[in-house]
């Protein structure tokens, strides 16, 4: 629970990183992380929701489509069985169909599943767990590069309060 919590999402296509697909988070207050996961993936799903928009920039080339127009094949998230069901029932409740889910539990590397009393257990050496540990670890990289950014904003922000009554007071005792 807090408030001012950095969450972050990293796209992948053909097992490499899109940076140019990354989005950061600002959730201004929530009551855990399973709360927090329900709301970033909410506003994700929400351009899913919305007609396609193609633009073609000149005659004869073809239409670009807006970022996030077609849904992800596979949503992973960091967390076991409470982050899973969170992230499924958002797809529940945006309506949104065709993406498998599935979470990454750090402790053992665990895989769950929705409904699944139980994860799924990779082989150490599996190159699918490689993949989707490579997908968290990015992702753990990029939000905590986000938490790093908006806390040095908030300091700065912090620092020129305090100088700027410092100069006020500076300038009553002269």
């Amino acid at each position: 629970s807090g408030t001012n919590i950095v969450a972050s999402m990293v796209v992948f296509e053909d097992g490499l990183p899109r940076k140019d697909q990354y989005r950061r988070f600002s959730i201004p207050e929530s009551a855990d992380d399973t709360e927090s996961l329900y709301r970033v993936l909410g506003r994700r799903l929400a351009y899913l929701r919305e007609p396609l928009e193609e633009t073609a920039l000149d005659e004869g080339q073809a239409p670009t489509k807006r970022k996030f127009a077609y849904p992800p094949q596979l949503l992973i998230v960091d967390g076991g069985q409470p982050q899973v069901a969170a992230a499924q029932r958002a797809l529940d409740e945006a309506g949104v169909t065709g993406i498998r889910l599935c979470g990454i539990a750090k402790r053992l590397e665990e895989i769950w599943l929705p409904d699944s009393d139980y994860p799924v257990i990779l082989p150490r050496n599996s190159d699918a767990l490689f993949l989707i540990q490579r997908i968290r670890d990015e992702n753990v990289r990029v939000v905590n590069e986000a938490r790093e950014q908006a806390k040095n904003e908030k300091n700065r922000t912090s620092e020129e309060v305090v100088t700027t009554k410092k100069t006020a007071a500076e300038q009553i005792l002269s």
